[in-house]
């Protein structure tokens, strides 16, 4: 049986992302922070078989941590980087602190989570995969997010970077950059009127699912296709419109 790591393991995308790999008979390990990831895995295993799922508690933005983690699983060929930190603060607000922190997470641990993987591979001769998890504002930024904005910019580039460095070692490296997604955490906020209008530029009239883009993320670890270094932009057709 395949093995992925999924790094955001427990929030509401990354949850699903799980689930769709563990329908595909992939087993996960499932990364989070957060420590209520075991209950999660437990649940996993109890609907997938003993063996589906372990959780890891990982600050992913602590290399050490991070080399731990790999080191400690075995028969590794799938990483999906999807941890993230993010809140709105207007620029002239934003202090040192949490400009480092959305960093940390969102662009150095997807870096220090890469690396760690990539070698392990290398060194058992074996192929794989990488997705990241990037953002809508990787290409388009709006108000109040110029520390998020920068870490997921910054996730397009690592994305070619890595590809170009471990195509060699038949290790691809794609992206998925998510529009508007509805959860449950923003789907009373998706109701408001600042946001209905932006979802009236939408061509296809409505915010995307998650699971949505958990086929994504399982198309381009495992289809057989020739993607390498790109960034699939899942916005529903809104930054291909003229509004």
């Amino acid at each position: 049986m395949d093995r992925a790591i999924v790094t955001g393991g427990t929030g509401q995308i990354g949850r699903v992302i799980v689930e769709k790999l563990l329908r595909e008979g992939i087993s996960v390990v499932i990364v989070d922070i957060d420590a209520e990831g075991d209950s999660f895995a437990h649940n996993c295993c109890a609907h997938y078989g003993e063996q589906a799922a372990v959780f890891r508690q990982v600050d992913i933005g602590d290399p050490e941590q991070v080399r731990m983690l790999v080191e400690q699983s075995e028969g590794l060929k799938y990483l999906v980087n999807n941890a993230v930190y993010s809140l709105y603060e207007p620029f002239l607000e934003i202090s040192a602190e949490s400009w480092e922190k959305v960093l940390r997470v969102g662009l150095s641990g997807y870096f220090y989570c890469s690396q760690a993987f990539a070698r392990q591979l290398v060194q058992r001769q074996q192929g794989g995969g990488i997705v990241n998890v990037a953002s809508i504002n990787s290409f388009a930024v709006e108000r109040n997010v110029a520390h998020y904005a920068t870490a997921k910019g910054g996730v397009l580039q690592l994305t070619k970077a890595m590809a170009i460095d471990l195509a060699t070692y038949d290790i691809r490296v794609n992206a998925v950059a998510p529009g508007l997604i509805e959860t449950a955490k923003n789907r009373e906020i998706y109701q408001t009127e600042p946001f209905r209008e932006q979802i009236k530029h939408i061509p296809l009239q409505r915010p995307g699912r998650m699971e949505e883009i958990a086929n994504i993320v399982h198309f381009l670890l495992t289809a057989d296709h020739y993607l390498n270094g790109q960034t699939l932009l899942a916005d529903g057709g809104l930054l291909s419109s003229i509004h």
